[in-house]
């Protein structure tokens, strides 16, 4: 690792030092900002406060930079700056810019993101529009962005992956600090894809003031911000205000009036943000923005397929669930897994990928029928 990256991954972990910070540092010193660690307190007395000075002058008290070059070869992960191949372009004109990330996938890019948020604690009706926007989006070229949190950034990132598309993860902790902990087999999915990103450096643990931190990433990335149920405070109407703060396109899903986790969501509308009031609606926008994906024209073409172009390209699962589903059964997914001798696994991927289509529909009891 170069020694520009091993400054910056040690400044970013000392306290009260952050990207704004580094950055001007780098401005002000010049060449000799990779040589920072050699400077004495008094050197450095025009550029830092004396709490900052000791802690730059004393920073193996900090952080130990053997440990955690063991730690990235361990987790296989990079450490990327602004203008290294990967470091993602839309970060870089934020005046908060991180100094660096850790990538858990040393060839993993931030392309054509959308980002996906929401409580977490959503609705049945939150989990299923999670599941059919990321699911629409990953299948149109998208990569699907979200925090790895409980409840919508689960479900979005999940359904991404089940449709054979891109997500990625961005924490507010280091990677080995796993917040929710029943997430890491997802994880480990998620490093295969679009890649788990993080500022933070391993052991630095969430709290407070790194959950905004990772939504200014979450906004920053990407291309727009999609909102599923929010309360009017909480970290998705904290991503959502950076993404209108940074210029990005916002949509928040419309609940109802007396449901808390809408109130989030009535409130971005009523400050600008556009209804998400179909994925399809979605893509056709976003089209406009990235024209060379040509995305409209392949969500018509989607759409316009006939029955017998669609059932072609079904899997062996998905055509045994329709069958089952024939003659205007309603069966529950541990009926369809009784009927068919396939995992829960198996089945509930082949009916998200079937709603996706059109071709089934969940009634409100939670049992599913053809469309």
């Amino acid at each position: 690792m170069e020694r520009l990256h091993q400054v910056r991954m040690t400044l970013s972990a000392l306290p009260k030092i952050g990207p704004v910070l580094i950055r001007e540092l780098e401005n002000s010193l010049g060449d000799d900002f990779q040589r920072i660690f050699e400077m004495s307190e008094a050197a450095l007395r025009s550029h830092l406060s004396v709490e900052r000075r000791r802690a730059v002058v004393n920073w193996q008290r900090y952080f130990d930079i053997e440990r955690e070059l063991q730690l990235m070869e361990h987790w296989d992960t990079c450490y990327r700056i602004p203008g290294d191949a990967g470091f993602p372009e839309a970060l870089i004109p934020l005046p908060d810019c991180p100094a660096g990330l850790y990538v858990s996938a040393a060839d993993s890019k931030l392309e054509r993101c959308v980002a996906i948020i929401g409580t977490r604690h959503p609705s049945q009706y939150g989990r299923k529009v999670a599941r059919d926007f990321a699911g629409h989006l990953a299948s149109s070229g998208f990569t699907i962005v979200s925090g790895l949190a409980r409840g919508i950034d689960t479900e979005a990132h999940w359904a991404a992956l089940q449709a054979g598309g891109r997500t990625a993860a961005v924490l507010g902790c280091g990677l080995d600090q796993l917040y929710p902990p029943e997430n890491r087999d997802l994880m480990e999915e998620i490093r295969g894809s679009a890649g788990v990103w993080t500022e933070f450096y391993f052991g630095r643990k969430a709290d407070r003031q790194t959950f905004p931190q990772r939504n200014r990433i979450v906004s920053g990335v990407s291309l727009a911000v999609i909102v599923i149920e929010s309360g009017e405070k909480g970290g998705s109407m904290i991503t959502a205000r950076f993404a209108l703060d940074q210029g990005k396109m916002v949509f928040a899903v419309p609940g109802r009036i007396d449901q808390p986790n809408a109130a989030g969501c009535h409130q971005l509308i009523q400050d600008g943000a556009q209804v998400a009031s179909s994925v399809e609606e979605i893509v056709r926008v976003l089209s406009m923005e990235i024209p060379e994906l040509n995305l409209a024209t392949q969500t018509t073409r989607m759409v316009a397929e006939s029955p017998a172009q669609m059932y072609r390209q079904l899997s062996a699962e998905e055509m045994a669930v329709l069958g089952a589903l024939n003659e205007g059964d309603c069966l529950f997914a541990d009926q369809l897994c009784d009927q068919l001798g396939l995992s829960i696994a198996r089945v509930s991927t082949a009916l998200m990928l079937l709603e996706i289509k059109g071709l089934v529909s969940k009634r409100i009891e939670g049992a599913f029928e053809r469309t």
